[in-house]
């Protein structure tokens, strides 16, 4: 039902994107077929791979002088040949801004919605924010931003809704180089999920952080960002600390290629929660835990509105309690073609 609700919305839209002329863009539309594969220590011992078509709506606007409006559709159709189940995944949102008297301020809501047909596999997520930017001084701004969302899933435990907010101070002393540091706090709910005590579960999470990126030469940017995370819920087995830090990287060594990849670390330390061997007996210590992730991408243009674009990812993780343990790896190859 969520997922149909999403398709007669983005109908919708995209006669409305048609019927309005864009001031200064014209709709760009972007279709394809995607093939993927993927397998980890905790699937079964035969590759898992999916294959379908993908189609990519973007609408940029000018209302107004210091106004903009964008809109965007995504969705696929994936066939995972064991089992010949179709799943859809659909996402939309509206993006408006603008500037005034020196303040930025930006405005965004979306959904995204999945489902396989033939089964109650399903989620619905729509999500909100609004941002605010204001300048400090010659070469640093201070950001403000509220979001949102909410999570719904087949699985009536994983359904949450979350609200947050962040501050973050930010100071640009060139042109190609840029440093930034800040602290948010957010609010989770679950609507089925309950502590100890018998009351729904709530937790509450406060961040600090700060990231530098930066320009080397005129077509390659660099990253790199770190967080520290304390998050305290009343249910005490998910109170837990978390660290990260993550790296991007991206260069476009040609007109016709761009390369971008990704990678990311997180020690998370849970303070009650016992740590369990692979027979589910305690081990008589805390549960600690270490994530490894990266990814690559390349774009190729083969032709003007001809492209081709793949992608590989691997996460490890290892942890002291054997359920938090393993790996995965996933690669995707996709041949898309702009209208």
């Amino acid at each position: 039902m969520r997922a149909t609700f999403v398709k007669t919305v983005t109908a919708l839209a995209l006669i409305l994107c048609a019927a309005i002329p864009a001031a200064g863009y014209e709709p760009v539309v972007v279709i394809g077929v995607r093939a993927t594969a993927g397998y980890g220590s905790a699937e079964s011992t035969v590759p898992e791979y999916s294959y379908g078509p993908e189609i990519d709506v973007d609408l940029r606007m000018l209302p107004g002088e210091r106004l903009y409006l964008a809109g965007w559709y995504a969705g696929s159709l994936m066939v995972d040949p064991p089992i010949s189940v179709p799943r859809d995944e659909s996402a939309l949102g509206v993006l408006t801004g603008g500037s005034f008297g020196g303040l930025d301020v930006e405005l965004q809501v979306g959904v995204a919605a999945s489902s396989a047909m033939g089964d109650d596999r399903s989620t619905f997520a729509p999500d909100w924010s609004a941002h605010a930017v204001a300048p400090v001084g010659a070469k640093s701004t201070i950001a403000v931003s509220y979001s949102g969302r909410y999570h719904q899933t087949s699985v009536p435990t994983e359904t949450h809704v979350q609200n947050g907010a962040d501050v973050e101070l930010r100071w640009d002393p060139s042109l190609s180089l840029g440093l930034a540091a800040g602290f948010g706090a957010r609010a989770t709910g679950f609507a089925d999920r309950y502590a100890a005590t018998d009351e729904l579960r709530r937790d509450l999470a406060a961040e600090l952080g700060c990231r530098a990126e930066g320009l080397v030469g005129y077509f390659s940017f660099w990253q790199t960002a770190a967080a520290a995370t304390i998050v305290r819920s009343n249910d005490p087995q998910e109170d837990r600390s978390v660290y990260r830090a993550d790296l991007h990287l991206s260069t476009d060594p040609t007109s016709a290629l761009g390369l971008r990849a990704t990678a990311s670390a997180t020690a998370s330390r849970y303070l009650l929660r016992d740590a369990l061997d692979a027979a589910g007996l305690p081990l008589g210590e805390a549960v600690r835990a270490v994530r490894a992730a990266g990814s690559v991408d390349a774009q190729m243009t083969v032709l003007p509105d001809l492209f081709l674009v793949g992608d590989l990812g691997a996460v490890y993780g290892w942890s002291n309690d054997a359920s938090l343990s393993g790996w995965s790896a996933e690669g995707s190859l996709a041949v898309q073609l702009r209208l």
